[in-house]
């Protein structure tokens, strides 16, 4: 088997890019940029199939285009000089490479004709080349086939997440319904106006600090001196133990239980829900307002178009179901129960996916390794 320069048994370059506003909705040919299609044009300039390499923008990424295509600049043409190197054996090769060792530049990465100069392509015979690329396909097929049904996993557990709660709802029409201020000794939101200067003391939070499993960033958050904190904290934008914060305005279902002792304020975009702990329990009320449910029966009552919010008034009006106080903590134990259920599923498929890519790595390394 031979092991030759890329450069000397493919042609390497940049086709002619166009601008996006030149683009055509119902164009007869599909455009490639740096990451597979990016819209349609009326011309083409290829009219075979090439193997692309994202060379600006999604760098190193990799796409086989389609016959009759218009490939822009941002993607790099790999062509086969001759017919003894197959394309999709060329294809397999690059993916096999760590493309660390090909981008070059650090503000924008790219790659070039220059930094492509010492990789070598090792090439077999047409027939062995056949084969590596059958088995690659393959393997190929399998991976795409487990991704085609992780990508799903997000329906899924909305279906999951949905159906419980509904069910959960339904089986607790029996039991009075409220106001949601009629069980909070609070419901009040954060500060009305953003710090124009920030330290490095007391966490000032947004929605943006807290995650989809209601944890809360402190470390990356912006800080507040503490002279600012303390006049927030007499307005109430203070959350204290045990205290739930609900998002309401532009994204709206963002929850969190505060469990900590964190000093910290937070954004008027958060409110601060204060369970009567004599009334509810915390860890059902949280469980309740952190549901598809309640963020649908906030949803229904939203103000505002173009940025979302559901307004104090509106918030603490909405209905909810209380059963007697030991059924609520029976109700949520039940409930992390499930959501533990939930989390497992997640932690698997998202073990699969990492073990899908190494595997695919590995069959690639082995493929086109030089020895």
């Amino acid at each position: 088997m031979q092991i030759l320069k890329l450069l000397e048994v493919c042609e390497v370059y940049q086709p002619k890019t166009i601008p996006k506003k030149d683009l055509v909705e119902d164009g007869k040919y599909f455009v490639y940029g740096a990451n597979g299609k990016i819209g349609r044009f009326n011309e083409y300039n290829h009219s075979e199939e090439e193997v692309l390499l994202g060379c600006r923008g999604s760098v190193g990424s990799l796409n086989i285009s389609e016959p009759f295509s218009w490939i822009t600049g941002n993607a790099m043409v790999v062509k086969p000089k001759s017919n003894q190197l197959l394309k999709k054996y060329v294809y397999y090769f690059l993916l096999s490479l760590n493309k660390k060792n090909i981008v070059t530049g650090s503000s924008i990465p790219q790659i070039t004709r220059k930094s492509l100069e010492t990789v070598e392509i090792p090439v077999p015979p047409l027939q062995e080349q056949e084969k590596i690329v059958e088995k690659m396909d393959k393997v190929f097929e399998t991976t795409n086939t487990i991704s085609s049904i992780n990508e799903k996993k997000n329906g899924l557990f909305d279906h999951l997440n949905k159906s419980f709660y509904e069910g959960l709802f339904e089986n607790m029409k029996i039991f009075p319904s409220v106001e949601l201020i009629e069980v909070c000794k609070l419901i009040t939101d954060g500060s009305h106006f953003s710090p124009k200067e920030f330290s490095n003391e007391y966490p000032y939070i947004t929605v943006k600090d807290i995650d989809n499993y209601g944890n809360i960033d402190f470390v990356n958050c912006k800080k507040i001196d503490k002279e600012l904190f303390l006049k927030m904290k007499n307005n109430n934008c203070n959350p204290l133990f045990g205290d739930i914060l609900f998002s309401k305005d532009g994204t709206i279902g963002k929850t969190s239980l505060i469990n900590g002792e964190d000093e910290f304020v937070v954004l008027s975009s958060l409110a601060i829900i204060r369970p009567d702990q004599t009334k509810i329990n915390k860890n059902f009320l949280f469980n309740l307002i952190s549901s598809p449910k309640f963020i649908e029966l906030c949803v229904a009552k939203k103000t505002g178009v173009a940025i979302q919010r559901i307004i104090l008034k509106n918030l603490k009006t909405v209905i909810l179901p209380v059963p007697p106080l030991e059924i609520q903590e029976e109700l949520s134990k039940k409930i992390d129960k499930f959501k533990k259920y939930l989390k497992i599923l997640e932690n698997n498929l998202n073990s699969i996916d990492i073990k899908k890519e190494e595997f695919k790595k590995s069959i690639l390394k082995k493929e086109f390794s030089y020895e």
